[in-house]
C-alpha cells in the first residue's frame, strides 16, 4: 500500500491526486471482503466446522488468492491506455487480504480473551518491522531493476506463499490460560519486569495511577 500511489503515478502517467484516488479502490474492496470473511467464518463455525480449520482457511485465502492476483497483475498491461485489468487485479489482491481479519486477527481472542489485546499488540509490533524494511527494500529493488513486477509484486507473492505455509502448518489457536499456576514466566520476562519496576517510568506510572484513584 505504501508504494501504490507511486506505482499508479509511474505506470498510468497520472498526477498524484488521481493516483491516490485510484489507490482508494483496494481499501474499499477490503471493507467488502472483511465483511464477507466475518460472515463466512462465523457461518462455518456455527455449522460445526473446526475452529482451527476455519481460521487457517480464512488466512490461507488472505495469502494465496492475493498471490494469484498479484502474479496476474504482472502479466496484464498497465498503461494509460489499458489499465483496467491491472487495477482490478491489484484491487482484488489487496481487498482479499482482508480475509485475515477472520483468520490471524481472530487467533488472539481464540487463545485468550483476557490477553487478546496484548497478544495483538505483540504481533503488530513484530509485523511492523518487516513492513518498515519492506518499504525501503522495494525502493532499492525498483532502483536496481526498473521493474515493478520484480520490485513489488513478485517479492510480495513469495512472502505471502511462505506466510501461508508457516501459518497453516505451525499456527495454533488453542486456548491458553496465561494465569495458570504452572504458566510461570520465562527468565527474561522476570528480568524485564524487575528492570521496569526499578525504572523512573514505572514510578511515574504508579504516581499517575494513585493520582487518578484519588479523584
Amino acid at each position: 500500500l505504501s508504494w501504490l500511489s507511486t506505482y499508479f503515478t509511474s505506470t498510468l502517467s497520472v498526477d498524484l491526486m488521481h493516483a491516490a484516488q485510484t489507490a482508494l479502490l483496494p481499501p474499499i474492496a477490503g471493507i467488502v471482503a472483511s465483511a464477507a470473511a466475518g460472515t463466512l467464518g462465523d457461518g462455518l463455525i456455527a455449522r460445526g466446522a473446526p475452529l482451527a480449520v476455519v481460521r487457517k482457511g480464512m488466512q490461507g485465502v488472505s495469502f494465496l488468492l492475493p498471490t494469484a492476483f498479484l502474479l496476474a497483475a504482472t502479466q496484464v498491461p498497465c498503461t494509460p491506455e489499458d489499465s483496467t485489468l491491472a487495477v482490478a487485479c491489484i484491487t482484488a489482491a489487496l481487498g482479499l487480504s482482508s480475509f485475515s481479519l477472520a483468520g490471524l486477527y481472530c487467533t488472539h481472542g481464540d487463545m485468550s480473551t483476557k490477553y487478546a489485546s496484548a497478544l495483538l499488540g505483540l504481533t503488530n509490533v513484530a509485523g511492523s518491522v518487516p513492513g518498515i524494511i519492506g518499504v525501503a527494500t522495494v525502493g532499492m529493488l525498483y532502483d536496481a531493476t526498473g521493474e515493478w513486477s520484480l520490485a513489488l509484486f513478485m517479492p510480495s507473492a513469495v512472502l505471502m506463499v511462505i506466510g501461508a505455509v508457516v501459518y497453516t502448518t505451525l499456527a495454533s489457536n488453542d486456548p491458553i490460560d496465561f494465569d495458570a499456576a504452572d504458566n510461570s514466566p520465562f527468565q527474561w520476562e522476570t528480568e524485564l519486569r524487575q528492570k521496569w519496576e526499578a525504572s523512573p517510568f514505572a514510578a511515574a506510572a504508579r504516581a499517575f495511577k494513585a493520582l487518578v484513584a484519588r479523584q
